[in-house]
């Protein structure tokens, strides 16, 4: 089940900034009653937010409302670089108080934060301008920090360009035997799966599994064995020589062929053309 995460805190502030350099991120489910504000650098995975899974590729700006269940996962990188992750968590009745109280010009920020029912994730637009204020926001200290804050809020609630997360139907903590399921595929996608393995796994019968997935993910085992799959070839298409075949059976996908006609189906470029262009 997704645990209760508990925010590391020790003077108790409204809100609190973290940052890790990892050499990957596992997936583990989690929520907790702050907003959180995440920037994921230098790696590419899955995303989970509220009952929504999808891929992220490259820097990736999101915003997680209270409570909702989320997680990001990535394999490490094939060139043996670190992965980044800056963290914003807050508290919007600090932003509530400090607008009744003094502050008239955060009532904006307030008024687009009880709008997030779930997530938000930024435009590429967004994101680029954003990036200076993160790289301020770790070095600077007191006042000048909680000015970039805000100036961060500012910019983000104008993008016109961002995207909501999470389905409402998806709402509720995911069920225990979607994790066991998720978890399985995480360790095995590269080898051959079958839906009676995940779901002995799971420890629920294949209907009962088909019917889950579909339900909170709106997935399948195929579909998210396919989504593991493209992200592990997307690594090694930009950290590697290797030839696309054999990215292909590094990947876990059963023919080459299987590869490229699922690749250009869920990123819309080729291997070939996709290893081009983020290599220039």
């Amino acid at each position: 089940m997704p645990f209760r995460e508990w925010i590391t805190n020790p003077r108790h502030q409204p809100w609190h900034y973290q940052q890790y350099i990892v050499p990957e991120i596992p997936f583990r489910v989690h929520y907790h009653p702050e907003f959180e504000l995440t920037l994921t650098r230098n790696a590419c995975g899955l995303r989970y937010v509220s009952g929504e899974m999808a891929r992220f590729d490259g820097p990736d700006l999101v915003l997680v409302a209270p409570n909702e269940p989320h997680s990001w996962q990535s394999a490490r990188n094939t060139d043996g670089s670190s992965q980044q992750l800056q963290i914003v968590f807050f508290n919007a009745g600090w932003l509530q108080t400090l607008a009744e109280q003094g502050l008239p010009e955060l009532r904006q920020i307030c008024g687009w934060l009880a709008r997030v029912r779930h997530g938000l994730c930024f435009s590429p637009a967004a994101i680029a301008a954003a990036l200076p204020l993160f790289a301020r926001l770790h070095e600077a200290r007191g006042l000048e920090r909680v000015n970039l804050l805000f100036t961060l809020f500012a910019a983000l609630q104008r993008d016109e360009g961002a995207q909501p997360l999470g389905d409402p139907l998806a709402r509720q903590v995911p069920d225990a035997r979607i994790e066991l399921a998720l978890a399985h595929l995480q360790g095995h996608y590269r080898h051959k799966v079958t839906l009676a393995e995940v779901a002995a796994a799971a420890r629920c019968s294949e209907a009962t599994l088909k019917r889950l997935l579909a339900e909170k993910l709106g997935q399948s085992v195929t579909g998210i064995l396919n989504q593991l799959r493209v992200t592990h070839a997307c690594n090694l298409l930009i950290g590697s020589k290797q030839s696309l075949d054999s990215i292909a059976a590094d990947s876990g996908f059963p023919s080459p062929s299987n590869f490229y006609r699922l690749f250009a189906r869920q990123t819309g470029q080729t291997p070939a053309d996709y290893r081009r262009s983020r290599r220039v």
